[in-house]
This record gives structure tokens, sequence and C-alpha cells, in this order.
């Protein structure tokens, strides 16, 4: 997801990945504090078209849209929703995002059987030792130590993983860059791919079809704006029109359905957020 969680009564901390590991990991953040006493508060965490792991190394529940899981490893697969994310209880969390497009590799699996949040209970199906990771995580609180520990883990996991078609990786990066301007079709022609063979290859790196992935681009770049700017009527309209919406109705769907809330509710949202 691409928002990590910052709930105030909480510590936060966000960490690049070594240099030679950033093409395969976004980020590893950790959260610890005691959320006994909030309740109410919440984050929103966005989909990006990545996986990862978050590891429980308490006995805290971490809520998913109001859904308690209290497993130790609980996987966070591609999606098309925004979460919301909480956390119940004295927390101590860790948690691994990798690059899109980069960890069908390692599953072993197609992206699109691993979407959504589930818990592992065991390691059996994807043998990735998320168990042994997280017994060794818990066995110190140093943040320096824990985000070694996590790559030493991943870098062993991705010496033996197959890797993305480039052409793929490279219209992924495109995408991002230029999300509202690029159609399927598009994007099928410079890949020098069939629709049809660009959609298997989404599905099976991505999770997402090109489709999906271009308007979860697109939804993002508009919270990106969103996050800048005044609650008037006319800026969420020049919004709109800045993303590639002609139709305001078509405009506020997308993003209700994308983000759990209206467009304008949103935006009330970050100028809180932001005036703190």
């Amino acid at each position: 997801m691409e928002r990590l969680p910052v709930i105030q009564a909480g510590r936060f901390t966000c960490s690049r990945s070594s240099l030679r590991l950033r093409p395969f990991i976004q980020c590893i953040w950790q959260l610890a504090g005691d959320f006994r006493s909030s309740h109410d508060a919440f984050e929103l965490m966005h989909p990006e078209g990545g996986w990862g792991f978050i590891f429980n190394l308490t006995e805290a529940s971490v809520m998913l849209n109001g859904l308690p899981y209290r497993s130790a490893v609980l996987v966070s697969g591609p999606g098309l929703q925004s979460v919301k994310f909480a956390v119940h209880g004295k927390a101590d969390l860790v948690g691994i995002r990798f690059v899109r497009g980069m960890a069908a590799g390692i599953s072993g699996q197609s992206m699109s059987a691993l979407v959504g949040f589930y818990g592992a209970e065991s390691d059996s199906e994807l043998r990735l030792g998320t168990c042994q990771i997280a017994q060794q995580l818990a066995l110190t609180t140093d943040s320096c130590e824990r985000v070694a520990l996590l790559e030493t883990w991943a870098e062993a996991l991705f010496y033996r993983a197959s890797c993305p078609d480039a052409r793929l990786v490279e219209k992924l990066r495109v995408l991002e860059q230029n999300q509202y301007l690029c159609s399927v079709n598009a994007v099928a022609k410079w890949s020098a791919l069939g629709s049809r063979q660009l959609e298997r290859y989404f599905r099976q790196w991505v999770g997402l079809t090109p489709k999906q992935f271009i308007r979860l681009q697109r939804i993002r770049t508009v919270r990106r704006m969103l996050n800048h700017r005044q609650p008037t009527t006319e800026r969420l309209t020049d919004i709109a029109y800045a993303s590639g919406y002609y139709d305001q109705a078509h405009f506020n769907r997308d993003f209700r359905q994308m983000v759990g809330m209206t467009p304008g509710e949103y935006l009330c949202r970050a100028c809180e957020r932001n005036a703190r």
C-alpha cells in the first residue's frame, strides 16, 4: 500500500532499502506504540499494485476495514481499494513492501492468486520462511538490525527468483508517470505485445489487468493533488479535468469506489491532517 500507517499514538519509521535491493524492495516500515485508547483512529492504506508482508510481533490486533487480524504474518497483496488500517493493543509491527512486478518471482505463484490481505498461519504454501523471519525480528528491538534481517532474507529470496520481462518493468514505469495519458492498446503497442498477452503478463506479475493498473495510477495522482489543495468545489473540478476525467460524475464514482469516500470528503480529511 502506498500510504503507510502514521497513527499519532505510535512511533512510525519508514526506510528505503540498500541501493542494491531498491529494484526489488520499495520500503521497510516499523510501527510501535500503545493503541489501547485509540479505537477510532485509522489510516488509509492505498493500493499501488505491490505486494508485501506485515509482521505482528505482539498480541495486538491489526484491524483492516474493521476486521481483526492476529496472525504473526499478514500477507498484503495487490488490490483495487483503499483499506482502513488500525491497531488495537500494544503493538510492534514491521512491514516490507516489494516493488511492483517483482514479487511473483519469489512466490512462485501468479499475483492474481495473491490479492488482498490474509493471514499466513503457516508457511506451507508460500515456503518463503516468513515464520522464521518473524521469530528473528521479535528477538531484537533495534530498528537497524530489523532492516538488515529483512534485507538479508529478501535478498536470498530474490537470488533464486525468476524476473519479469524487461518490457513489462518498463511499461509499469511509463504508466506510473503518464497514467492518464495511456490506454491499454497504446501500452500493448509500445510493448510490442498483443493486448491479451499484455493482460496475461500483468495478471501474472502484478495481479491486476492493465486497465485496472491504469485506473489505480490515475486515482493515485488525484489523491496526491488533493493532498495539496484547499476545499473548494472549483478546484475539485480542475483536478478532475487535469487527471483526464471529463465527467464529474465519473470522477466521483471512480474515486469513491477505490478510496471509499468522495473526493470532497478526502480533501477535508487531508486538510485536517495538514493543519495538525
